[in-house]
C-alpha cells in the first residue's frame, strides 16, 4: 500500500517504535522505500546578530572571522549530519538485516522540525509520515509536540506512534 515511508526519527523510545512499525511495512512491500529521517534543529542568525556576537567573542576567541565564514559553517552542518546519520546507523544497525538497501538514513537542518519533516516528505513523494508521538523535546507541552505541528502541517497521513 505504501511505497514510500518517511520515518521522523530523533532518538527517542516513541521514535525507535515508529522504526520498528515501518520496518514492519517495508518487509511486507517490496517496493517500498523507507525514509529515515533526523532533524537538526537551527536558526540562521540575521548579519546584525552574527556581527554582534563577532565583536562581543572577539576578546574571548580572537578574530572571529573564521567562526563566521560560510564554507566553514557548512563543513561544520555538514560534519553534524554524518555524526547523526552515524549514531542512528548504529544505534538500528540489528534492525536493518537484510533491508539496508530500502532504508535510506538522512539528516537535515531546519528552523522548524516539523516543517522540515513535511517538506523533505514532500520532496520525496513519500505516501505516509510515520513518527513517535513524543520526542525527546523538552518544551513539548508548553509549545506544542513536533508530532502535532506535523498533523497539522501535513499534506500526506501521519501515523504517530506511543
Amino acid at each position: 500500500m505504501f511505497e514510500k515511508i518517511l520515518v521522523a526519527y530523533d532518538g527517542s523510545d516513541h521514535a525507535r517504535r515508529a522504526f520498528l512499525l515501518a520496518e514492519q511495512l517495508l518487509r511486507e512491500n517490496e517496493a517500498c522505500t523507507v525514509y529515515l529521517l533526523s532533524v537538526i534543529p537551527n536558526q540562521p542568525l540575521e548579519d546584525e546578530s552574527a556581527a554582534k556576537i563577532a565583536s562581543e567573542k572577539a576578546d574571548w576567541f580572537g578574530p572571529t572571522t573564521e567562526l563566521l565564514d560560510p564554507d566553514r559553517m557548512d563543513a561544520e552542518l555538514r560534519a553534524s549530519y554524518e555524526a547523526v546519520k552515524s549514531t542512528v546507523l548504529a544505534s538500528l544497525s540489528a534492525d536493518l538485516t537484510d533491508v539496508e538497501d530500502r532504508v535510506i538514513v538522512d539528516s537535515i537542518g531546519s528552523s522548524s522540525i516539523a516543517r522540515g519533516i513535511c517538506d523533505y516528505a514532500t520532496a520525496r513523494n513519500c505516501d505516509l509520515i510515520v513518527m513517535g508521538r513524543r520526542g525527546l523535546g523538552t518544551l513539548r507541552s508548553t509549545i506544542g509536540s513536533v508530532s502535532a505541528q506535523v498533523l497539522h502541517e501535513s499534506e500526506i497521513p501521519v501515523l504517530t506512534v506511543k
